[in-house]
């Protein structure tokens, strides 16, 4: 029994069977700003995405206020609640675990116009509507499917296209 457990401990085992293919997404965005993660995964999060990413969490340090832990409680109720935390920490994006937690809070940043820029089964990357404004795209590009809110393109492509391409395109114009 020791082989399964050495495997299991593996930092590859256990990345990629503990943590959502959206870090990969996000990571190769391109993607500058303020995320918020879960609680747990914010250690990795600071850890595979810092500098240019800050995580609202670390689950590696338990030195926050009650405030922020309450805030973080409050804001996946979603609702006008949520948008005012949102405002308050700077949060432009947004990476949760698809579950009953989550969904009142996806839903309220949908219909605030937020962007996919990631979604499998297990997680979903949303993205402030303001960045994109930033990176010079006026909407979100729709993805070919009844969602009117998902970066990417139709015909299947990588659904982090459309914010790379953004991303990048802002940076030249910084850059000139």
């Amino acid at each position: 029994y020791e082989l399964p457990i050495l495997t299991w401990l593996a930092f590859d085992a256990v990345q990629f069977k503990h943590q959502p293919l959206a870090f990969e997404a996000i990571a190769a965005s391109g993607y500058i700003g303020n995320l918020y993660t879960p609680y747990h995964l914010g250690g990795y999060a600071a850890y595979t995405l810092l500098p240019q990413v800050k995580a609202f969490y670390n689950g590696r340090y338990d030195g926050y206020s009650r405030a922020v832990y309450d805030d973080s409680f409050r804001m996946l109720a979603g609702g006008s609640a949520a948008l005012e935390i949102v405002e308050r920490y700077a949060i432009d994006s947004f990476l949760l675990l698809l579950g009953r937690d989550s969904y009142k809070l996806v839903y309220t940043l949908k219909l605030r116009g937020w962007c996919e820029g990631f979604h499998d089964e297990q997680a979903i990357w949303l993205v402030a509507p303001q960045v994109l404004r930033d990176a010079g795209a006026e909407t979100c590009p729709s993805m070919g499917h009844d969602s009117a809110n998902t970066l990417g393109s139709s015909g299947g492509s990588d659904p982090t296209a459309a914010i790379v391409a953004a991303v990048r395109h802002h940076r030249l114009q910084d850059a000139t």
